[in-house]
């Protein structure tokens, strides 16, 4: 975890275990506006639950052609880098759509956003096949990489999970990678991973595959680490994480992520994220489909392997929509307060909409290592939220975490906003 914007099959074994119980105190958070056009930025507490003020960073035009979705946010040399999808038939995974980046420069002033700039496509043949999930990681001096998935442009995703992989042969869906050298002012021209190799382990490559969405991370090892979720043909998804040792120039497949059970039954996972909590010790946090709450997968190595010493876990506490929705974690440098027994040396923040509706989106915090969220949700977002990304960030020698997220409106308008907001450490209880 070097800095606080985000440290940064066919397999078979599955166990399950329960939920470590919540517990009650209160935390208070506070939330603010900083941009452009507020240097005092208005402040709520928990305690309240008012709605916060927001930055409209991509606008959807009112008939939702063009709309935005799926944000991705990191924060690099006093920059925060927003990426989203643009999609211009609608709000539906399917049809054609850019990858595009706006650049928000941090001052004393707030947050001044440069002009929105497409990264894909980069030319006609691209525009086959329309991007979705980005996966931005900062790796550190300058050097940023975007990973993300394309599938045929007008090819419905049951159809591409319905068909299935040859041997030796490749997939609907590829994967890709871009890379900045500048903090995110210019980016090389994408290059296609070898999925074949990837994901040799197994009999055949998935039939479909997603990466995040959202920031993927670094270790303190430098590892890099990208989870998502895959499936064959008539089964169901799954997560994964592929890591790389050498900045992001090869990647190769981590640990089977073996998944929890309830009630007899395996709970699977989808869109994930990952946060190390100590030296090599990774969480997976999944969104799940249908009424399950969301799961936890747990690796003590750097995602090598998964399940030892902690197996996976139903976390009955994260409440969710219903079918699911993504959510977010961010990792963070424990603060200088009074530490707890159970306390981790880095923290955790989640964002997701704590409710059974797409909406009040909201923020949790665990200090164990995501083993249990105890304290009050803060809501950023009481109407219609969904997909979001956290970073962090330090100012003026003070911690600070921004969220980029979903803001849906009438007729399925999807905006992406963003806010600035702090934690007040020493009244966690």
């Amino acid at each position: 975890m070097g800095n606080t914007n985000t440290k940064e099959t066919k397999r078979k074994s599955r166990s399950a275990s329960k939920a470590a119980a919540p517990k009650s105190p209160v935390q208070k958070i506070q939330a603010q506006q900083e941009v452009q056009e507020s240097a005092k930025p208005n402040v709520g507490d928990s305690s309240s639950q008012k709605p916060q003020s927001t930055k409209t960073v991509f606008e959807s035009s009112q008939d939702t052609k063009p709309t935005y979705r799926i944000p991705a946010l990191v924060f690099h040399e006093n920059y925060f880098l927003a990426f989203c999808e643009k999609r211009f038939d609608g709000h539906w995974d399917i049809g054609k759509m850019d990858l595009v980046l706006r650049r928000g420069h941090l001052g004393d002033d707030g947050v001044k956003w440069e002009p929105e700039v497409t990264l894909y496509p980069e030319n006609d043949t691209d525009k086959l096949m329309r991007p979705m999930n980005p996966v931005p990681i900062v790796v550190g001096e300058g050097h940023i990489i975007l990973m993300f998935n394309t599938f045929p442009k007008d090819t419905p995703e049951k159809v591409i999970k319905a068909t299935p992989t040859p041997p030796g042969k490749l997939p609907l869906w590829q994967l890709l990678i871009k890379h900045s050298t500048d903090g995110g002012k210019t980016w090389k021209n994408y290059q296609q991973l070898p999925v074949g190799d990837i994901f040799s382990g197994f009999n055949s490559v998935p039939s479909t595959c997603a990466v995040g969405p959202g920031h993927g991370i670094k270790l303190e090892s430098g590892r890099l680490v990208v989870t998502g979720n895959i499936a064959w043909k008539g089964e169901d998804n799954r997560p994964f994480a592929i890591v790389s040792d050498d900045n992001g120039d090869t990647w190769k497949m981590g640990g089977e992520i073996n998944l929890p059970e309830l009630n007899g039954n395996s709970v699977t996972g989808n869109e994930c994220q990952a946060v190390e909590v100590a030296h090599n010790y990774v969480v997976v946090n999944c969104r799940t489909l249908g009424t399950h709450p969301r799961i936890q997968c747990y690796s003590s190595d750097g995602c090598d392997t998964f399940g030892s010493p902690d197996s996976p876990k139903v976390m009955r506490a994260l409440k969710g929509p219903k079918h699911g929705c993504q959510g977010s974690i961010l990792g963070f440098s424990a603060p200088l307060v009074e530490k707890e027994t159970n306390d981790k040396k880095y923290w955790a923040l989640l964002s997701n909409p704590h409710s059974d509706k797409r909406e009040k989106l909201s923020v949790l915090l665990s200090r164990d290592g995501c083993k249990t969220w105890p304290y009050q949700p803060v809501v950023l977002e009481h109407k219609g939220s969904a997909y979001s990304d956290l970073t962090g960030f330090t100012q003026d020698g003070q911690q600070k975490f921004a969220c980029l997220f979903e803001r849906i409106h009438a007729n399925n308008k999807h905006d992406i906003n963003f806010v600035i907001f702090t934690i007040d450490f020493e009244n966690l209880k």
